[in-house]
């Protein structure tokens, strides 16, 4: 990973608190389908703030499932992975900034100005 980040290549971080047999799992998707936090290469975001300035940062995502399609019935996650993902998801809440600029579509703000209209 060390060398992706230097590289500025794109990568992909899994978390699971259990065993996962990756063996047949897309890359890029895996979960989908599986009980797995799933870490990819951020994006580089700037936007105007309210007071002239602009911000420069980088958006992370981290996808998991609660539910997955097994058999095309919807079945929950082990309820020990909803609850790593859960811990997962405060300790990052706690340490990283989850709202967005000012002027971005899904902030609050502008979602209230914009939604009417549609």
């Amino acid at each position: 990973m060390r060398e992706a980040l230097a590289a500025e290549r794109p990568y992909d971080v899994l978390f699971s608190n259990s065993e996962v047999d990756l063996r047949d799992a897309k890359p890029r998707a895996c979960w989908k389908f599986l009980p797995i936090l799933q870490l990819k290469s951020p994006m580089s975001i700037n936007y105007p703030t309210k007071d002239g300035g602009w911000v420069n940062a980088l958006l992370h995502y981290l996808e998991y499932a609660e539910e997955v399609a097994v058999h095309g019935a919807i079945v929950s996650q082990p309820a020990e992975f909803r609850e790593f993902a859960a811990r997962a998801i405060d300790r990052l809440s706690a340490v990283f900034i989850s709202t967005r600029g000012p002027r971005t579509l899904d902030a609050e703000d502008e979602y209230a100005r914009v939604a009417p209209a549609l």
